[in-house]
């Protein structure tokens, strides 16, 4: 087509394509203008009556005369010749050209300074209001139809287009998923929509240009259109901060799902855009450094990759380079520098937060961050170095991990992978377990004096154990008198004589501990993650919010709180929090809504979502009964406390599985479907329990001094597998006869973990997960030993799970499962291939036909960085 002239238009370039045509740059011969062409392909408008309705909805568009909208000169239908020398008629729309770029290639390189966010809001509220008054509804509003022109003008294109194409065959060449994330809940519905849905997307292209993403991601049409109809957006100010409350409101008003809470009209929109002043400061007492340098704050934000922008940064912090960084004041106060990083592709584009701990790590001269993230297919952790620059590089030996910890020094780091506690140098090297005895972990730290102080499992007290090595020494136990059940978040205070910690059971409470006569000093209630900061400062979190107050060290008092940020990704049921501060004053955080909020799903084999539940709560393991009426889940109840919850597949309501108020997993369903094979921690250790509906209380099966996890029952009802935590061989696979229960053996016992047994329908064979290579892979092996097994999964694995028939196996690669086939009765399987996609917790239909799982994988989050933080603090909190 280039080169060519079709009526009087000389076509130059191809502008782009896509579901609706092509568009063409052309000259217009006869009144000497460039104009972009559009051409519908033929077989869009098949009918008479899609003819008549694609003329009549683009002459309605011609009529269209606005600054802020693309002007149609003509539309026509014109002969154009083929390869065969034929000519087919192909519809036509001449309309002005835009010199610029799209809003969406704008958006690709950061999100847009507020004063841009408003005035391009304001004009494409223009634009709606000029069509709305016409009787026009653009159907299709998103930042891909917005131009942007290199004096600051948008303009909105494609008016009365997009609802000849939703009535054509247009709609079977595919919508894009760019469309799907813009539609308002009526028009997902299919129902009938007005001007308001057009505000609706609206409020979803000022989300994006506030965040840089769209407020309903998704990695596939129906996940993106299940969180439009059924969940909230995380808000702006959760993904950056200085967003004044009055643009949040806007956007939230936009994105009502109830279209008679929206606004009715573009016109309200451009009065209380009107009204928003970006000087002023937040009306909330968020983050000291965001309102007290808003406009330094924005004026450093940068679209440019984040090791090129944080190595520029932390030079010329070190230099003294950049005198605007710096306050004009007689003591020369450095200014804080607040930055949105965005994570390379490299790693995965975001950190994957995790609610087994902070995902995010801080070095002490702030110069390297550690992050848990992403790279083909598997979750790792990555350290960035600032100073150096380059893409983020994965760590070896960290597949899996959560919850890393600085050094002192900054050469190694402590994690927690499966159920160890493991230390490697970031200079290379094989991963050291600290802790022999294996645990969950749920929080440690790395004193000055090289010790890991660390919290074993929940419950546990703390405990100490030198970096390099040797026997671990018990500081505290929990006093379960005065109502503490265990500990989170241990720190050795300076002198080496006290701990710093969260305490739980009858309520939070921050907490110092003497650990020579064990009394306890209550600093705050109410809060959890706290750390000492080099500034003489403690910190904690209270709901969201980062607080700080200056704590006395003699007196064992602290002042009043300040609120230094606000909307800190956390999560209480866990007890965790997504937080760091260096020794050199940097702070990072995640930011954002509860991990857990998420609905219960279900996805069959051709992408349908059909919702179960939306209570929304910590879902930890999930189980099918074997005729699929029912739903086995374990669910977070309180700190110290798991219950199993048995869920009705249609009607969603729950109960209460067992009795006892302890830490309960869930186990594999008997085959009758009559009760359940479990594990609960009743008494002090996780022991195996069985109980049937109806009866009074469990059975144990098996009990002895190590925690044990059931994970499958034979077909037949006769043998059970299970996984025990040994303190000198980490996690093992052992078998156990329903009969026979004071006689369990062991099915694999090695000093790799292995984890997720699964036997087949025919009891022939056992599946399972082994880290032995360096990374969890699914193997199979026959049931009488491992001498002789297939190892399945190809590029990592967990969590397999067999098809009824025997004639398959499922297993699970981060938000992925996957399916092979049994070849030669179990002795090979086929290639690997996607079954279902975008899962987390989950369990499958048992002929495989679905799966059920968590609503959407938790949005991605990227970490804010605060440069100066400290010297913020000092301002902002008085010292004790």
């Amino acid at each position: 087509m280039i080169g060519t002239t079709i009526s009087h238009y000389r076509i130059t370039d191809e502008i782009g394509r896509g579901g609706m045509g092509v568009v063409y740059k052309a000259e217009d011969t006869r009144l000497d203008r460039t104009v972009a062409l559009k051409f519908f392909p033929p077989h869009a408008l098949i009918t008479e009556d899609d003819r008549a309705r694609f003329y009549r909805e683009a002459r309605a568009a011609a009529a269209l005369h606005h600054p802020n909208i693309a002007t149609v000169f003509e539309i026509d239908e014109v002969s154009i010749p083929t390869d065969s020398g034929a000519s087919k008629s192909t519809p036509l729309i001449a309309m002005e050209y835009v010199e610029g770029e799209t809003l969406t290639d704008r958006i690709a390189r950061g999100p847009l300074p507020l004063k841009d966010v408003i005035s391009i809001a304001t004009q494409s509220a223009e634009a709606l209001k000029a069509a709305h008054a016409k009787d026009i509804v653009h159907r299709d509003v998103k930042s891909g139809n917005i131009m942007l022109t290199s004096d600051g003008k948008a303009k909105v294109l494609d008016f009365g287009l997009a609802k000849t194409a939703a009535s054509t065959k247009l709609t079977q060449m595919g919508s894009t998923l760019g469309t799907a994330a813009y539609m308002s809940p009526e028009q997902a519905r299919g129902e009938e929509v007005d001007n308001r849905s057009d505000l609706w997307s609206l409020g979803g292209v000022i989300y994006e240009m506030i965040t840089g993403r769209v407020p309903f991601p998704g990695d596939y049409e129906q996940a993106i259109v299940y969180g439009i109809l059924n969940s909230d957006p995380e808000p702006p100010t959760a993904l950056r901060s200085g967003i004044p409350m009055e643009l949040e409101w806007v956007v939230d008003k936009l994105l009502s799902k109830d279209r008679t809470k929206r606004y009715q009209s573009g016109d309200e929109v451009i009065v209380d855009l009107a009204r928003i002043d970006l000087g002023a400061q937040s009306t909330m007492k968020t983050a000291a450094y965001t309102s007290a340098h808003p406009a330094q704050a924005d004026a450093k934000r940068s679209s440019v990759p984040l090791w090129t922008l944080i190595a520029g940064v932390v030079l010329a912090l070190l230099a003294g380079a950049l005198a605007s960084w710096f306050l004009s004041t007689g003591e020369r106060e450095q200014a804080v520098l607040h930055l949105q990083l965005a994570i390379a592709e490299e790693a995965g584009g975001a950190v994957a937060a995790s609610n087994q701990g902070p995902s995010v790590a801080l070095s002490p001269d702030g110069e390297r961050l550690v992050f848990r993230g992403r790279s083909d297919g598997r979750i790792r952790l990555f350290v960035q170095n600032f100073a150096e620059g380059g893409v983020p590089t994965a760590i070896d030996g960290t597949e899996n991990a959560n919850a890393p910890v600085f050094s002192p020094d900054g050469n190694s780091i402590v994690f927690k992978s499966g159920n160890f506690l493991k230390k490697v140098g970031l200079r290379g090297g094989a991963p050291q377990n600290v802790d022999p005895r294996g645990g969950e972990y749920p929080s440690f730290s790395w004193s000055q004096d090289d010790q890991i102080v660390y919290v074993p499992s929940y419950g546990d007290g703390v405990y100490r154990v030198p970096a390099s090595g040797g026997d671990p020494e018990l500081l505290v136990d929990p006093d379960i008198e005065k109502g503490e059940v265990g500990f989170t978040y241990p720190q050795l205070l300076p002198g080496g004589t006290h701990i710093l910690c969260a305490s739980y059971g009858s309520g939070f409470k921050i907490i110092v501990i003497d650990l020579e006569d064990k009394t306890r000093t209550v600093l705050f209630e109410g809060a959890i993650a706290p750390r000492y900061l080099p500034s003489g400062h403690i910190a904690f979190v209270q709901k969201k919010s980062l607080l700080v107050a200056g704590f006395d060290e003699e007196g064992l008092t602290i002042g009043d709180p300040v609120v230094m940020v606000d909307g800190v990704l956390s999560d209480f049921d866990t007890i965790t929090s997504h937080y760091a501060v260096s020794a050199s004053g940097s702070l990072v955080f995640l930011s954002g809504s509860t991990i857990w909020d998420r609905d219960l799903i279900e996805i069959d084999r051709a992408g349908g979502v059909r919702v179960i539940q939306t209570e929304r709560r910590g879902f930890n393991g999930l189980g099918l009964s074997p005729d699929g009426s029912l739903l086995a889940a374990q669910v977070l109840s309180g700190l110290d406390e798991a219950e199993i919850r048995m869920i009705d597949m249609q009607s969603g309501d729950a109960q209460r599985f067992a009795s006892s108020p302890s830490w309960e997993n869930r186990g594999p369903w008997l085959p009758d479907g009559s009760g359940m094979v479990f594990s609960s921690e009743r008494r002090g250790t996780a022991d195996i329990y069985v109980q049937r509906f109806g009866d009074s209380g469990p059975v144990s099966l098996v009990t002895n001094e190590h925690s044990k996890y059931p994970t499958s029952i034979s077909r037949d009802g006769s043998l059970v597998a299970y996984q025990e935590v040994h303190p000198e061989t980490g996690s093992d696979l052992w078998l156990v006869s329903m009969d026979e229960p004071e006689s369990p053996r062991p099915f694999l016992r090695s000093s790799a973990f292995e984890d997720d047994a699964a036997i087949s329908p025919d009891g022939r064979h056992v599946a399972y997960t082994s880290d032995e290579s360096g990374r969890n892979e699914v193997y199979v092996a026959l049931i009488e030993g491992t001498s002789r097994r297939v190892k399945v999964s190809r590029d990592g694995g967990t969590n397999p799970v067999w098809i009824r028939s025997g004639g398959g196996l499922l297993y699970q690669i981060d938000g992925t499962v996957m399916e092979v086939e049994t070849q030669d009765r179990g002795r090979s399987f086929s290639r690997p291939r996607v079954a279902f996609e975008g899962v987390n917790q989950w369990t499958a239909r048992a002929d495989g036909s679905a799966v059920i799982t968590l609503s959407a994988v938790p949005s991605p989050r990227q970490p804010q960085l605060v440069i100066g933080w400290l010297d913020e603090v000092k301002r902002q909190v008085p010292s004790k």
